[in-house]
């Protein structure tokens, strides 16, 4: 198992990812803490079932969210709170053979998942959560024999 993920923040650029290949179904991996940062703008190359789940702590099978770009061979994106679903949006949201860019905002007792690199446009899944916890890690994951290609971009708020 190889996983590329790239993070940049600001004018730096970390790279240390992954080229993701999970055989059997799996629990998330490559934890990354979000710090203050509520919102992220990714970059996925994949068939179907990219996912990110976001946690308060690192236990790979208690996501607090789940999003699922490419779910149902890649025919509608979704979000799930503790495994119920929130929203979901119909479309081919993923491409075998070329990144898509994405984002995801947690902040104000909402979750909010949208196409493209500017937070807040092109939204896709919208909705409100009262019940919202805290939020302190963002881990990745594909589904059964689904290679995933991952860049993340953060603020990275201090």
């Amino acid at each position: 198992m190889r996983i590329t993920v790239f993070i940049i923040c600001m004018e730096l650029v970390y790279a240390f990812s992954v080229i993701l290949k999970v055989p059997e179904y799996s629990p998330y991996i490559h934890f990354t803490e979000v710090g203050n940062n509520t919102n992220w703008i990714f970059f996925v190359k994949a068939c179907k079932d990219g996912k990110i789940g976001l946690f308060s702590n690192t236990d790979a099978n208690s996501a607090i969210y789940e999003i699922v770009f490419g779910a149902g061979v890649n025919t509608y994106t979704v979000v799930r709170k503790n495994g119920n679903t929130m929203g979901f949006k119909y479309g081919r949201h993923l491409d075998c053979g070329t990144f898509r860019s994405f984002w995801i905002n947690w902040a104000e007792k909402s979750i909010s998942v949208g196409s493209g690199t500017f937070v807040g446009e092109n939204i896709l899944i919208s909705k409100a959560d009262p019940e919202q916890g805290p939020i302190h890690y963002l881990a990745l994951s594909t589904h059964i024999d689904i290679i995933g290609y991952w860049m993340l971009h953060s603020s990275c708020a201090k």
